[in-house]
C-alpha cells in the first residue's frame, strides 16, 4: 500500500512513502527465510528505493540518487537480476552525463557493456552501446558514436527487437542533424516511424516526429519545423501527455522566436511572431507549473526571458530569467550555462554592469567544467561539412566523364547479351541429345539385364554407347563449369585489392566447395560485376548466387542452365538491381517457359548484392559497403564476434509454387572492423546420410561445425568442411549435389 501510494503522489511526497516502505520491507525481511518471499520482499524494496532516487534527483542532490542507484544496484546482484543490473549500471552512466562527468559516465557505460557480455546478456549489450553512442554524440565525437550505433544496429537486427532498432535509428538521426547531414537524418527518422507504425506505437511516432521538427529547425527550415511539431503535438494530445505538448509548445515558440529575429521579416510581421512565441510559451508554462516540474517550469521561464529581450521588454526578461536561475543554479548543465549567459545579456541590456558581469562570470565557470562542449561541437560539424563540399566538387568535375563511360558500358553489355544467349541456347540443344540419348541407352541397358540374352558382342556395344555418353557428359561439365562464376572475377570481386584505397574489392576472402554429386550439377553458383554509372574503378554491385535446381545430374543441369540464362537476363537486359527484383523477374520468366502444365520447376537459392561506394582519396577513408539478399528457402547465415546468425528467408522457391508473394529484400549490417563470416549453402551438405547411425547431417550441426571453424583461415575451412563431409558419408552413396561458399566480410 505505501509503494501504491507512493506510485500516486507528487514527487516532492516520495519520501513521506518510500522511508516507511523501507521500514517494513526491513522487519518483514528479518521475519522470514523463505527464499520465494525474501526475493518478493527484496523487489518491493528496491521499488521504494527508486522513490528515494527519483525524488533527490528532482532536487537536484545526485550524490543522494546514486547512493539509492548503488543500493538498488546491491540488492539486483543479490537476487540475480541481469536485467536490472545492467539498468542500474548504466543509470550511474545517465546521472554523470546530466552532471557533465564524461570521463564517469563513459567508466559506467563500458562497465555496463563488459557486464552484459560476461553474463551473455544480448540485450544489455545492445542498450549498452547506444548509450555509448549517445554520448559520443554528444561530445562530438562521430567516428566512435557511429561505430557504437552501427554495432548496436546489428545485435538488434539479430534480437528482432524493433523498438531498440528504432531508437538506433533516432539517435543516428540526430547525430546526423547535428552534421546537418539532412537526408541522411531524414531517412534514420523515417526507418524509425515506419517501425514504429508496424508496432503501432503512437508514442514512438510522437518521439520521431518530433526529432524530425528538431532536424528542421537546427538547419532553419522553420515552415518543415513547424509542420513536424504540429503533427506531434496533435498526437501528444490525443495520447492527453502533458509533458510532451508542453515540450512541443516550447519548441514551437522558439521557432516563432526566431522567425521574428530574421533580418528577412517586416516589423509588422516581427511584433506578430513575437506574440505568438509568447503565446506558445505561456500555455507550455501553464502545464509545466501543473506537472510541478522545476526544471520544465526553468526551461519555460528562460524561452519567455528570451523573447521579451529580443522585444526590448528588459524589466520583465529580467524577471524571467531570475526565476529561471533560481531554480536551476544547482545544475551543471548546458541548461544552467546558457540561463546564466541569457541573464548577463539582459542585465547589460537593462545596464546594470556588476550583475551582467557576475552571471557572464558564471557561464565561463560552467562552460569550462562541461570541458569546451560547444567548441568541440563546432569543430566537427565544421570539418565533415568541408569533406561534403571537397565531395561535391569531385561529383561535378566527372559529370562528363560518366556520360562517356556509360556509352561504353551499354554498348559492351550488348555484346555480352548477344555472346550468353548464343552459347546457352547451343548448350541447351546439346543436353537435350545427351539426355535423350542417355535414357535411351539406360533403357536399352536394363532390358539386356532383365533378359539375359544379349551376347558378349552386344555387352561390348551398350559399353561403347555407355562411354560415348559419358564422354558427352563430361564435355558438357566443361561447358556448365564455363556457366559458373569465374575464378578470375571471384579474385577480384572477393580478395583484397593491390590498390591503397581497395577498389574492386567487396571482401577480404573466400571458399568455395563444391561436389556435384553427377557429372554435372543441379547446383550451381553464379557472380556478376556491375559497375555504377559514376565509372570510378571498383565502385558499383557484385552479385553472387548459391542456387539449387531441381533435379541433379543432367536434368539439374539443363534446369541450372536455364536459371543462369534468366539471371543474366535479369541483370543485363531488365537491368535489375536488387536481388528480389530479380528472383520475381526469373520466377516470372520459368512459370511462362516451362510451368505452363502446372510443372514445379524452378531452384532454391540465395542471391546477394555487395554495393561499394569508392570515396574520395584525399579524405583517407574506406570503401562504403552495403549488403542486401534475396533468399528463397535457403538462408545464409553470419557468423561475427563468436556468435552465429541464422539470417532470414523465404518459404517460396523460385519458380512455380503454392505462394505468388514478391520475394524479400534483406539487408546484412557488415561487421563493425570486419572479421566477419557470411556462409551460403545448399542443402546437399545438410541432407546427406552417414555417422555412426546411418542418419541425416542436418543443419543445426553444419552451422555448429561452421561456427567453430570461422576463426581459421577459409582454405583451412575449406579443407575441414570437406574432410567432415567425407567422414561423415564413409561408404555410403553420396545423395544430393553439394555447395558451400564462404566469405570473410
Amino acid at each position: 500500500m505505501y509503494l501504491a501510494l507512493g506510485e500516486e503522489c507528487d514527487v516532492k511526497d516520495n519520501l513521506k512513502y518510500a522511508l516507511p516502505a523501507v521500514e517494513l520491507a526491513d522487519k518483514l525481511l528479518s521475519q522470514t527465510t523463505h527464499d520465494k518471499e525474501r526475493k518478493k520482499l527484496l523487489k518491493q524494496k528496491v521499488h521504494a528505493y527508486y522513490y528515494c532516487e527519483v525524488f533527490y534527483a528532482q532536487k537536484g542532490e545526485i550524490s543522494r540518487a546514486l547512493e539509492y542507484v548503488q543500493k538498488d544496484l546491491s540488492i539486483y546482484q543479490e537476487i540475480k537480476d541481469t536485467a536490472n543490473i545492467v539498468n542500474k549500471i548504466l543509470d550511474f552512466s545517465y546521472y554523470y552525463s546530466g552532471t557533465g562527468n564524461f570521463p564517469k559516465a563513459l567508466e559506467y557505460g563500458q562497465k555496463g557493456l563488459s557486464v552484459s557480455k560476461d553474463m551473455k546478456y544480448k540485450k544489455g549489450i545492445a542498450i549498452s552501446l547506444l548509450r555509448m553512442g549517445v554520448m559520443y554524440s554528444d561530445q562530438g565525437d562521430t567516428a566512435q558514436a557511429l561505430e557504437n550505433y552501427q554495432k548496436g544496429l546489428s545485435i538488434g537486427y539479430g534480437l528482432k527487437d524493433k523498438n531498440y532498432i528504432a531508437g538506433i535509428f533516432i539517435s543516428m538521426g540526430n547525430l546526423h542533424s547535428k552534421l546537418h547531414h539532412t537526408a541522411k537524418a531524414i531517412e534514420c527518422f523515417q526507418k524509425a516511424i515506419s517501425l514504429f507504425e508496424e508496432m503501432k506505437d503512437k508514442r514512438g511516432i510522437l518521439w520521431a516526429t518530433n526529432c524530425t521538427g528538431d532536424m528542421y529547425q537546427e538547419n532553419n527550415d522553420f515552415s518543415n519545423a513547424l509542420a513536424n511539431y504540429q503533427k506531434s503535438l496533435s498526437m501528444a494530445e490525443e495520447l492527453k501527455d502533458k509533458y510532451w505538448i508542453s515540450t512541443l509548445l516550447n519548441n514551437m515558440g522558439n521557432i516563432y522566436l526566431q522567425q521574428a529575429g530574421s533580418i528577412n521579416v517586416a516589423k509588422r510581421f516581427s511584433d506578430s511572431l513575437y506574440g505568438l512565441s509568447l503565446d506558445y510559451n505561456n500555455k507550455a508554462l501553464k502545464i509545466n507549473e501543473e506537472l510541478k516540474d522545476e526544471n520544465r517550469i526553468a526551461w519555460s521561464y528562460s524561452c519567455l526571458a528570451n523573447t521579451y529581450l529580443k522585444q526590448k521588454n528588459f524589466k520583465k526578461a529580467k524577471d524571467y530569467s531570475d526565476r529561471s536561475i533560481a531554480l536551476i543554479k544547482k545544475y551543471i548543465t548546458g541548461n544552467t550555462r546558457d540561463a546564466e549567459l541569457l541573464a548577463s545579456q539582459i542585465d547589460s541590456a537593462n545596464g546594470n554592469g556588476n550583475d551582467a558581469y557576475e552571471h557572464y562570470k558564471q557561464y565561463i565557470i560552467l562552460r569550462d567544467k562541461l570541458n569546451s562542449e560547444e567548441v568541440r561541437k563546432a569543430a566537427a560539424q565544421e570539418k565533415f561539412q568541408s569533406e561534403y563540399e571537397k565531395q561535391k566538387a569531385i561529383d561535378k568535375a566527372e559529370q562528363e566523364k560518366q556520360a562517356a563511360v556509360a556509352a561504353e558500358e551499354s554498348r559492351r553489355e550488348k555484346v555480352i547479351r548477344y555472346s550468353v544467349i548464343s552459347g546457352l541456347v547451343a548448350v541447351l540443344v546439346f543436353l537435350v541429345f545427351v539426355y535423350r540419348s542417355l535414357r535411351i541407352t539406360r533403357k536399352q541397358k536394363q532390358i539386356i539385364e532383365i533378359k539375359n540374352k544379349e551376347t558378349e558382342h552386344q555387352k561390348h556395344i551398350i559399353e561403347e554407347k555407355n562411354k560415348d555418353i559419358t564422354d558427352s557428359i563430361n564435355y558438357a561439365q566443361r561447358i556448365q563449369r564455363a556457366l559458373l562464376a569465374s575464378d578470375e572475377l571471384l579474385n577480384q570481386c572477393l580478395t583484397p585489392s593491390p590498390s591503397p584505397q581497395g577498389e574492386g574489392s567487396f571482401a577480404s576472402d573466400y571458399f568455395i566447395l563444391f561436389k556435384p554429386k553427377d557429372i554435372v550439377s543441379g547446383d550451381f553458383y553464379w557472380a556478376t560485376f556491375k559497375p555504377t554509372s559514376s565509372g570510378k574503378d571498383g565502385e558499383g554491385a557484385f552479385f553472387l548466387a548459391v542456387c539449387d535446381s531441381t533435379g541433379h545430374g543432367v536434368p539439374g543441369a539443363f534446369m541450372s542452365l536455364l536459371n543462369i540464362s534468366f539471371l543474366n537476363e535479369a541483370i543485363n537486359e531488365e537491368e535489375l538491381i536488387h536481388p528480389n527484383e530479380i528472383f520475381n523477374h526469373v520466377r516470372q520468366r520459368l512459370i511462362e517457359n516451362i510451368s505452363s502444365d502446372g510443372a514445379k520447376d524452378g531452384m532454391d537459392g540465395i542471391l546477394i548484392s555487395i554495393k561499394s561506394q569508392v570515396p574520395d582519396p584525399k579524405s583517407q577513408g574506406s570503401n562504403q559497403i552495403e549488403i542486401a539478399y534475396a533468399a528463397a528457402h535457403n538462408a545464409p547465415v553470419l557468423v561475427r564476434n563468436g556468435e552465429l546468425l541464422e539470417l532470414e528467408a523465404d518459404k517460396m522457391p523460385v519458380g512455380l509454387g503454392d505462394k505468388k508473394d514478391s520475394f524479400k529484400l534483406y539487408s546484412i549490417i557488415p561487421p563493425s572492423g570486419g572479421g566477419g563470416a557470411l556462409y551460403l549453402y545448399t542443402d546437399g551438405f545438410a541432407d546427406q546420410f552417414g555417422g555412426p547411425k546411418g542418419k541425416k547431417f542436418k543443419y543445426k550441426q553444419l552451422n555448429e561445425k561452421l561456427l567453430s571453424i570461422s576463426h581459421h583461415p577459409l582454405a583451412t575451412q575449406k579443407e575441414l568442411l570437406e574432410q567432415t563431409f567425407e567422414d561423415w558419408k564413409g561408404n555410403l552413396e553420396q545423395v544430393d549435389d553439394l555447395l558451400v561458399i564462404g566469405i570473410r566480410v
